[in-house]
């Protein structure tokens, strides 16, 4: 089984639109869910990790805890929302990831 990590939240990232073009070489995180409880957003991401998605992350801030698959190049975003689309993770956000 794969580990989930918690990470610290780097703050507010910018929404980037699904129909924008990605810039390979440029990293981006991709957010699948956003909860109050911790429990939860592990449930949640134990189910991502289950359909064999890597690098799934929790990622906690003062009041959320946001369940996301991060450090995505530019170049790969588009297919992975197609695979998530068909797996029924269709409600995400993509944020270009804070150094």
């Amino acid at each position: 089984a794969q580990k989930i990590p918690l990470e610290k939240s780097k703050g507010k990232n910018a929404d980037v639109s699904k129909s924008q073009t990605f810039k390979k070489g440029v990293l981006y995180d991709v957010q699948l869910g956003s909860f109050t409880d911790e429990n939860n957003a592990r449930q949640f991401a134990k189910k991502v990790a289950r359909e064999k998605f890597k690098n799934v992350t929790l990622q906690k801030s003062a009041e959320k805890i946001k369940v996301a698959i991060t450090k995505v190049d530019g170049g790969d975003v588009p297919s992975l929302l197609e695979k998530l689309e068909s797996k029924g993770f269709s409600n995400s956000f993509v944020n270009i990831r804070k150094k």
